[in-house]
């Protein structure tokens, strides 16, 4: 392992970035992300006042980009 390493992704192989739609778990809990943290040991996702694991988390739509027509 490197001294540097990777920031995580999301599982479709996308950054996470702020303004991003993303689901939660078997309820498909939707919220947008409104700041990444990148720590020492994981990266999360802050959504309103709480923090969430970025393994935990699933990209629905990216904010910003047009629809595919």
């Amino acid at each position: 392992m490197s001294d540097i390493d990777l920031p995580e992704f999301y599982a479709c192989g996308a950054m996470p970035k702020a303004g991003d739609l993303v689901s939660f778990g078997s309820r498909d809990t939707r919220m947008i992300v409104s700041r990444v943290l990148y720590g020492n040991d994981e990266t999360k996702i802050l959504c309103g006042d709480t923090e969430y694991s970025l393994s935990l988390t699933r990209l629905v739509a990216r904010h910003g980009q047009p629809e595919i027509q």
